[in-house]
């Protein structure tokens, strides 16, 4: 059985993998490009001084309600404790 022997040019295999490794590269660097564009604007977004007044303005909402909820909860644990103390007056 004759084998046949297929010569390829090195050449031209050498500028294929360049063209390859070239395409992926610029993939690579635009998606890190655009990656980076959105992180950007995250970053505004963020450090924007009106993003940070509304960001603040809702945080000391949020704490207020906690610590009024806190304080009624407060408030009925001591009526609750005052009523037995009252109640354990009388019973004695």
């Amino acid at each position: 059985m004759p084998q046949e022997i297929i010569f390829k040019e090195s050449k031209s295999n050498a500028k294929v993998r360049r063209e390859i490794r070239k395409i992926e590269f610029l993939a690579n660097k635009d998606a890190e490009r655009e990656f980076n564009q959105k992180l950007k604007k995250a970053f505004w977004r963020h450090e924007n001084p009106r993003q940070q007044l509304r960001n603040f303005q809702r945080q000391i909402v949020f704490y207020a309600t906690l610590f009024m909820n806190h304080r009624k909860k407060q408030q009925k644990q001591n009526i609750i404790e005052q009523r037995a103390h009252i109640d354990a007056l009388f019973w004695n």
